[in-house]
């Protein structure tokens, strides 16, 4: 089937647009493949949610699996649709998600630094926030990417 110029969703307005050729499988789904492969990134993470509620191992990883949840969701919207708002639903999570991780991971690893220090909290919830600012303003996918690189660099 050769692939409709204009599909379900509209005209797309997101800023980037992967490889795989638009609405080619459906009129409903703009990249199909991309959207689909997306399950990986919604089923896990909502069986770890429940099981990390289930067996009682604390907010903190409940959050994360969800994070993870909402990522594969927003994933899953912006491939679907390459809508704006959806590249944002995709893109923002992956960064607040980090975010999440890093502070559970420096919770498991330095306990005493978070319980003496709210600096941990504030530097990350200001740097999502930047960024998050930032991004909406310019609309520059390379700034996303050089921002959720460099918070992992860290």
């Amino acid at each position: 089937m050769a692939p409709h110029e204009l599909g379900f969703w509209g005209k797309q307005t997101a800023t980037i647009d992967w490889c795989e050729a638009n609405y080619e499988v459906t009129h409903y789904v703009a990249e199909f493949w991309n959207t689909i492969s997306n399950l990986s990134m919604i089923i896990p993470p909502a069986w770890g949610a429940y099981f990390a509620w289930k067996d009682a191992l604390g907010l903190r990883f409940v959050t994360c699996y969800l994070f993870l949840l909402v990522i594969g969701v927003g994933s899953w919207a912006f491939h679907m649709t390459l809508l704006y708002e959806m590249q944002l639903f995709d893109e923002l999570p992956m960064l607040w998600g980090s975010c999440v991780i890093i502070y559970c991971l420096v919770d498991i690893l330095f306990p005493e630094l978070i319980r003496q220090s709210k600096m941990v909290v504030a530097s990350l919830t200001i740097y999502a926030l930047l960024v998050t600012v930032v991004y909406v303003a310019i609309k520059k996918p390379i700034f996303h990417e050089v921002s959720f690189v460099s918070i992992a660099e860290r």
